[in-house]
């Protein structure tokens, strides 16, 4: 200690053992230095800036002094910084897809893109390209048909690549023209009907790169030219980084949705038996639900500059369930004969309302692997919408169907932020928490690493119990919590042709998602409110 050293000193100064009169002396001294130093750091350094209280905090540490208790907002404000807590503001996901199906088997094809904008002013563009094979089919209930099972599963996976547009390299602005480059209206058309070829086109990207530097850089020169600047190598590497992924996203889905059709709209058996129609009727009801289990890994491919990624591992459950009111128009008869005038059509127009949760987690990881933090999120989701379905043998013919629709939604999201840095007593805490919780395995890709993060289920009950409960205290007492509330418009139609099962049928679906309002909590400083910069 600072003390006992400084009394050390002082006491080698006579004979090698201090006297009682010198102990004295040398006490008193301290406790003047101590004062005078106490009077600096709290008058002066503590009242210049935010960072002057965290240099006042070190130095009393240092000193073995209180110098006051540690104001809790701007504990909690410099907590919200180095845990990089940074707000979605706005998050635009559209998806083109085909799928084929022969009797009870299907085989999907689906290609996305994302484009997320944060409040520090960073946009993020992912894009993917994806497949799947399940099973599905429609199942009449009773003779008659009043009521049918649709249902379907399938098993996903895709794979894609991230593309960050931070301010310096013009944000939303450049993240549009790159989409715009990269995935107009012919580009999606070719890339749904062949998949590889986003992967194909980032391997070229990255070779004429190459082949230009070369070059620029070496043929030039050999002729005479001039060999670039340091200001158009710089703009160079920032104009190519524009262009090329800064993580490598992969992603593994099971997917499974069923619905129950009463009424009209309801499927029933033709004349042959085999072959299905929609039953009439002015009138019915739809209920549905759908889940998506997902794991997704996101693999930085280089670090430290100002685009790049971190990899990460995210797991998450989601559920969704509707009921919509389906209207038709019924059959009209002539009041005095009762004789049937026009025959009814089955419903093409159904009100939604629907709602739907999601639980998941996400890991972040430093460049070798190790974790850095965790993430939990929880969201809940209500609203309502309509729908438009093209009736059979109104205006498209055999088995074909179309339909399109909007849902508005509300979202409600909560996120619990633990930060497992091992350099603080509270890190390595929760780190301890995080390993007996999770378990973890590292991916690689060049010269960074990531990871797949798993739930540990070992164990009986009681030992989960036990575990989920340390993890629970952990959140309640040192997790930095956000609260936000969102905006949510989803867009979506298609259309196919089947008979008997078989067939093939397309469609798109747009949701866009805006943040209304946002606000931070840190546990670990009594939970005192925290205002949130980027989320503004």
């Amino acid at each position: 200690m600072v003390g006992q050293t400084d009394r050390n000193v002082i006491g080698q100064e006579g004979t090698g053992r201090p006297s009682p009169r010198d102990s004295g002396a040398a006490s008193l001294e301290y406790a003047g230095v101590l004062f005078v130093v106490v009077l600096l750091v709290g008058g002066v350094i503590g009242q210049a800036t935010p960072v002057g209280g965290a240099i006042k905090s070190k130095i009393c540490q240092a000193l073995g002094v209180n110098c006051g208790a540690v104001d809790p907002a701007q504990a909690a404000a410099d907590r919200a910084k180095k845990l990089k807590v940074n707000c979605t503001r706005s998050v635009r996901a559209d998806d083109l897809g085909f799928s084929v199906a022969y009797k009870y088997l299907r085989v999907d094809r689906k290609d996305a893109d994302t484009v997320t904008e944060y409040g520090n002013g960073t946009t993020s563009v992912v894009l993917t390209q994806g497949g799947g094979v399940g099973v599905g089919n429609d199942f009449v209930l009773g003779s008659k048909g009043f009521a049918s099972i649709d249902a379907k599963a399938t098993v996903n996976g895709d794979i894609g690549f991230v593309y960050n547009f931070p301010q310096e390299y013009g944000g939303s602005t450049a993240a549009g023209d790159f989409l715009d480059a990269r995935r107009n209206g012919w580009q999606k058309a070719v890339q749904t009907v062949s998949p590889g070829v986003q992967t194909i086109e980032e391997v070229g990207t990255h070779a004429l790169d190459a082949v230009g530097n070369w070059w620029s850089d070496s043929v030039v020169p050999f002729f005479g030219g001039d060999k670039p600047s340091a200001a158009e190598l710089a703009q160079r590497e920032i104009d190519q980084r524009k262009h090329t992924a800064d993580a490598q996203q992969i992603s593994v889905s099971l997917q499974g949705t069923t619905g129950l059709n009463l009424g009209g709209g309801a499927k029933k058996k033709s004349a042959d038996g085999k072959s299905k129609e929609t039953n009439s009727g002015g009138l019915g009801i739809r209920t549905g639900v759908g889940v998506d289990i997902r794991g997704t890994s996101i693999i930085a491919l280089d670090q430290g500059q100002p685009d790049s990624a971190t990899s990460s591992f995210t797991g998450s459950a989601k559920i969704d369930a509707d009921a919509s009111l389906l209207i038709g128009v019924p059959d009209t008869t002539d009041p005095l004969s009762g004789a049937k005038q026009s025959p009814s059509i089955p419903p093409f127009l159904s009100l939604k309302g629907g709602a739907g949760g999601t639980g998941s987690y996400t890991v972040f990881f430093d460049d070798k692997g190790n974790p850095t933090r965790l993430v939990l999120i929880g969201e809940g989701r209500l609203g309502g919408g309509g729908e438009f379905h093209t009736p059979k043998g109104l205006s498209l013919p055999g088995g074909s169907s179309g339909k399109i629709g909007e849902t508005d939604l509300t979202t409600h999201q909560w996120q619990y932020i633990l930060d497992l840095d091992t350099s603080t007593p509270e890190g390595r805490a929760n780190r301890a928490v995080f390993d007996e919780n999770f378990s973890v395995g590292k991916v690689s890709s060049g010269n960074t690493t990531g990871g797949v993060v798993v739930p540990n289920l070992s164990g009986n009950q009681g030992d989960l119990v036990a575990r989920w409960g340390m993890l629970y205290s952990r959140l309640d007492s040192d997790a930095f919590v956000v609260t936000a509330e969102y905006d949510d418009v989803k867009d979506s139609g298609g259309g196919g042709l089947k008979i008997a099962g078989t067939g093939v049928d397309g469609g798109f679906n747009s949701s866009t998602r805006t943040l209304r309002q946002a606000k931070g909590y840190d546990n670990r400083n009594g939970g005192v409110e925290v205002p949130l910069v980027n989320c503004r």
